[in-house]
């Protein structure tokens, strides 16, 4: 849309980003929506909830496999499935255990049977491979939670300190980071399984005929 970015110069935005616009027309074989800081607000209640149903709606012609993370996992949830979000009594911050229920899955291929990962508790995907969900940040650096604490500290928020994070969960001790692996190993099962095992030689035909996964994809 036109407002402009809060946080990112303007001749930054204009190098390297593009407007929806200016790109629907094409097709993709992957895709990453991730999420913003309004988890307590309704989603009919977000300026640019409008826009992004309609992208949404356009990732199932235009794109092979979409991944969505954090709050955009409840947009799309909500979107595609009328499943809403649920509050709870105060956010969950921390790097938390997560066990593999699906070994035979290819997202999960090389995970041990329990890893860590920073904020949340579940990793889920469509039977297809077109939407993979992760409610939290694989992704994050080490310092990427205690940035987040320290923000939110200094805004008077009074945050919980992340859990299982800091040793001896002490914010002025150093980060345990212990997700990193798992975290690589996420994207990039993501990318070579349900991206480009998936995607049609001819980018083309993205939409154009209903995904059939591989026999271990489901």
């Amino acid at each position: 849309d036109d407002r402009s970015s809060k946080n990112t110069p303007t001749d930054h935005m204009v190098s390297f980003y593009q407007s929806f616009e200016a790109i629907k027309h094409n097709k993709y074989d992957g895709m990453i929506i991730t999420g913003a800081p309004l988890g307590q607000m309704a989603f009919e209640d977000v300026i640019f909830w409008p826009k992004l149903q309609e992208i949404l709606d356009w990732t199932e012609t235009n794109v092979t496999s979409t991944m969505f993370l954090c709050w955009a996992v409840q947009a799309a949830m909500f979107h595609f499935y009328g499943v809403d979000k649920q509050l709870l009594s105060k956010k969950l911050t921390g790097v938390y255990p997560h066990e593999v229920i699906r070994p035979q899955s290819p997202i999960a291929r090389g995970f041990d049977d329990h890893f860590e990962a920073p904020h949340s508790r579940y990793l889920f995907a469509h039977e297809t491979g077109k939407h993979l969900f992760v409610t939290g940040h694989s992704e994050y650096e080490p310092d990427s939670l205690k940035n987040e604490y320290l923000r939110d500290r200094a805004a008077g928020l009074n945050p919980s300190i992340p859990e299982h994070y800091f040793v001896n969960d002490d914010p002025n001790q150093s980060v345990k980071v212990t997700w990193k692996s798992h975290g690589s190993l996420l994207f990039a099962n993501w990318l070579n399984y349900y991206v480009y095992q998936l995607s049609p030689f001819d980018l083309s035909q993205i939409g154009a005929q209903r995904l059939v996964p591989p026999a271990d994809l489901v």
